[in-house]
């Protein structure tokens, strides 16, 4: 039930295209946010039924929305703290 309510809202074309020119933003994009300092992550979600590309961040989110925008090619950009991210041994 769960994953039915997760795939429903990207059946039809509309949500679909929607969905691929946020998907080809990120990528357009996210190299270059990722050289960002404090910037940890580039993803995709969603926020109040709108996709958006969503920039996880650990250190000073005052520098990071200066340098990215919070809103790309008519894309909402969404900020969140992750705190620092260490890959295990």
């Amino acid at each position: 039930m769960c994953l039915k309510r997760w795939i429903s809202p990207y059946r039809n074309n509309k949500q679909s295209k929607d969905l691929s020119k946020v998907i080809k933003t990120k990528q357009l994009h996210e190299k270059e946010w990722l050289k960002v300092e404090g910037v940890t992550a580039i993803g995709i979600g969603t926020d109040n039924d709108n996709t958006v590309i969503i920039v996880s961040y650990s250190g000073s989110s005052e520098t990071i929305r200066e340098t990215i925008p919070q809103k790309v090619e008519e894309i909402p950009v969404i900020f969140r703290y992750s705190g620092e991210i260490r890959a295990g041994k």
